[in-house]
């Protein structure tokens, strides 16, 4: 069963335990893709934020083009009209932009299922909204834009690792120089 079906059977059958073990497996999974991202630079945030900031000719432009690279990727046009439209999967924007908005939630869910009471959906959506606008209006962070990590271990390391969370099957699997079956993992 993949780690969101384990959260939402778990919040089905009240098991804030159950809940929170997926919900741990689910965000080291988030900060698991967010490394193996960051073993190419075509996938790292660094990139797309030094190359707007390479065009300009100051500090204040500097910081301009950067506002206006992260806007783009983020919450679009500034106040969140059309937020996530130009979203990327890279390294540095998952861990410090969309896993912080998943634990948002993740956590309010665990507390209500804790509680009994219900996740105050206005005052979940105010929070993501100012963390969406502060990352996308402070230039701040340290984004690698270039890699240096290994894509073949990592993607071997990984992959060993949960494999063995995939449904059991005979299926197999050709990833070229790979071929598997999920039932030996």
């Amino acid at each position: 069963m993949i780690l969101r079906a384990k959260m939402g059977a778990a919040y089905d059958k009240k098991d804030a335990a159950a809940f929170e073990k997926a919900a741990d497996d689910f965000m080291t999974l988030g900060r698991d893709l967010d490394k193996l991202l960051a073993t190419r630079s075509e996938f790292m945030l660094g990139k797309w934020i030094n190359d707007a900031r390479s065009w300009a000719a100051n500090d204040g432009e500097k910081a301009y083009y950067e506002k206006n690279a992260r806007t783009i990727i983020t919450i679009w046009g500034g106040n969140g009209e059309l937020l996530d439209y130009a979203n990327r999967q890279w390294n540095g924007l998952m861990r410090d932009y969309y896993l912080p908005r998943w634990q948002m939630l993740l956590e309010a869910t665990l507390a209500e299922l804790k509680r009994g009471k219900t996740v105050d959906r206005a005052e979940l959506e105010k929070k993501w909204r100012e963390h969406e606008k502060q990352f996308a209006d402070t230039a701040a962070g340290n984004y690698a834009n270039q890699s240096n990590s290994d894509y073949f271990a990592l993607s071997r390391a990984l992959f060993k690792k949960y494999c063995p969370m995939m449904p059991k099957t005979t299926a197999s699997f050709d990833l070229g120089i790979f071929h598997l079956h999920n039932e030996h993992y």
